[in-house]
């Protein structure tokens, strides 16, 4: 498995490791699984993580549990109607939140969820594409995939699920051709607006925006949008005065030793970053910006890991788009009519923007 794969919750490592044997037939119908003994071994996890994986397998309709027997592999016939789940293996601590509203919203709605992360693995795709048709699914959420060579194999598994009469959901994407599909999503564009007229109301004048090239294209494309239309304002007093990303094809040093050479030329007050992760990551490499005095940093996103490194950020409602997405779906498939959603996120002041800045003096002299 992937080093993405490894970050995501252990009770999901589980999950979509048994269901990989059930699917390679190394776990056959009516075979009792090993024992939880054995799967806590297996795995490094604690008894209760192993019992909530074999939990949510037996909701989805993959497993069945037999009183003082065991549990077993459970035949298809079983189970209640399918809604597939297709996600990016990144921000898995956000996306985490976002499935576990999603799968317990579905739950109550009768739905057995199936999940694919896809790390732009065509071949993971094509597979989880054919179960979720061979089972004939009510339905498909699906985070849509942008970067090469994935984005090319969309229109293409888009049809297999057209074909075979099986909606499809947009999650916080949209694809390049047109399509029948609808979506719900982020306000991207709304949120870094709001995110940077923070940072101008705060007394900061120069503004250096950050990203990474692993971004996914079209949120990029929004949050660029929404810093631009108050940089474009008439009436603002801020100026931008550089956009730095980094390059995943270069190691951390070279990175930084780029980032170095931008600020000290741009001299910012504020470091406006497009993710949180971003932002984690120079504060990570610089931990003198978060010595008083230094330059302000904000992120975009939200989640754990910005209240721990109390991180200003634009925090997204994860789990409501989960729930939402569920809801929407169920409503399509009982007859409503489709129609796209747009949820608000939320400035969150912290720590790491001041109220007065000064410029990081100890970087630029």
């Amino acid at each position: 498995m992937s080093n993405l794969f490894d970050r995501l919750p252990k009770y999901i490592q589980i999950k979509e490791a048994i269901r990989h044997d059930i699917e390679q037939g190394v776990l056959r119908e009516g075979q009792q699984l090993p024992s939880e003994m054995h799967l806590i071994e297996r795995f490094g996890a604690s008894k209760m993580t192993v019992i909530r994986a074999l939990q949510e397998l037996v909701q989805e309709g993959l497993l069945r549990r037999v009183q003082g027997k065991g549990t077993y592999v459970r035949k298809p016939d079983h189970r209640g109607p399918a809604l597939g789940v297709m996600l990016p293996c990144e921000n898995c601590g956000r996306h985490w939140q976002l499935l576990q509203a999603l799968e317990e919203q579905a739950s109550e709605l009768g739905y057995e969820t199936s999940v694919c992360f896809t790390q732009s693995n065509t071949t993971k795709v094509d597979r989880f594409i054919a179960r979720l048709i061979d089972r004939r699914a009510a339905g498909l959420i699906a985070a849509p995939l942008e970067n090469a060579p994935a984005a090319t194999e969309n229109r293409r598994w888009y049809n297999l699920l057209k074909k075979a009469q099986i909606p499809l959901m947009l999650l916080d994407g949209a694809f390049d051709f047109e399509c029948d599909a609808w979506s719900i999503g982020f306000d991207h564009e709304g949120g870094m607006r709001d995110m940077t007229q923070t940072a101008a109301n705060c007394g900061h004048r120069r503004l250096m925006l950050v990203d990474c090239d692993r971004m996914r294209p079209s949120v990029r494309q929004a949050r660029v949008k929404g810093f631009k239309q108050i940089m474009e304002n008439t009436g603002s007093p801020v100026e931008w005065v550089e956009y730095f990303t980094f390059d995943g094809g270069l190691s951390e040093e070279e990175n930084f030793r780029r980032f170095d050479l931008t600020f000290r030329q741009a001299s910012p007050s504020a470091i406006l970053c497009l993710d949180d992760e971003i932002a984690w990551r120079i504060l990570r490499g610089k931990p003198e910006l978060r010595q008083p005095g230094s330059v302000s940093i904000t992120g975009f996103g939200g989640g754990r890991l910005a209240e721990m490194t109390q991180l200003t950020t634009l925090e997204l409602p994860w789990a409501d788009l989960g729930r939402r997405a569920a809801e929407l779906m169920n409503a399509w498939l009982k007859g409503g009519r489709p129609h796209a959603e747009t949820l608000k996120g939320a400035v969150i002041r912290r720590a790491s923007l001041q109220e007065i800045n000064r410029y990081a003096t100890a970087m630029t002299s």
